[in-house]
């Protein structure tokens, strides 16, 4: 974006531009600072907050799709142009710091060819504390900021059935609906992951972030995985 904005044009923009799901505005993916060097995010944040964006959120309506488990997914990578797909992929058995071993990728939310849903990038199981996480992940030259992805995975969170979800994977018993939750790794050298390493100096983001109790991890090379609290 060229032509720095003030305040009131960043949140006149993103009134005028606000859709839902709300992370598919174009205003979200604001980088940057505005002409009063406030953070784009900071100023959205700020904005989201006042108007109480967990309500919002929380009216997304459940989609009631009978089974997340994906027999064919065997974890080896085919030729696609999609690199954090592929990245996903990857990660199929592995364990992540935090996030314990990931059980499966790009599951999706659909019920019906017409449910308005996308698909959960990986999804993990920590035997340690007995959790699961659905996770969106940012990889590679990702330019998306971190406030898209937020909003992204509590959007799917809300459309994830979670006693279905449980049912798919009741191998692990313990899992209840307190104990499945939502997280986002950023990759080092996106764009997400940057801002995530500048949480202090982006409180209103901070806030949000931890107002819809999402998780956020970073993640180098060989998957050294870090939890930012």
């Amino acid at each position: 974006m060229a032509e720095k904005k003030s305040t009131e044009e960043v949140i006149s923009a993103l009134v005028t531009d606000i859709i839902w799901p709300l992370y598919k505005s174009k205003t979200i993916k604001w980088k940057g600072k505005n002409n009063s060097g406030k953070y784009y995010s900071e100023i959205i944040s700020d904005y989201l907050l006042e108007k109480d964006i967990l309500s919002y959120i929380s009216k997304i309506k459940e989609i009631k799709r009978k089974n997340y488990k994906t027999d064919n997914h065997d974890g080896k990578t085919r030729s696609t142009n999609r690199k954090e797909e592929n990245f996903a992929k990857k990660l199929k058995g592995k364990e992540l710091n935090g996030l314990g071993k990931v059980l499966d990728y790009q599951v999706p939310l659909k019920a019906k060819q017409r449910d308005k849903a996308g698909k959960v990038d990986f999804i993990t199981y920590n035997a340690d504390t007995k959790t699961a996480h659905i996770v969106e992940l940012k990889y590679g030259k990702n330019e998306e900021p971190l406030l898209r992805a937020v909003l992204e995975i509590s959007t799917y969170f809300q459309q994830l059935c979670k006693e279905n979800f449980i049912k798919s994977f009741e191998e692990y018993r313990r899992l209840n609906n307190d104990s499945v939750k939502k997280a986002v790794l950023v990759w080092e050298k996106t764009q997400a992951y940057k801002e995530a390493k500048e949480l202090n100096q982006r409180p209103k983001l901070k806030e949000l972030i931890k107002k819809l109790k999402v998780d956020v991890f970073t993640g180098k090379d060989q998957l050294s995985v870090e939890c930012l609290k």
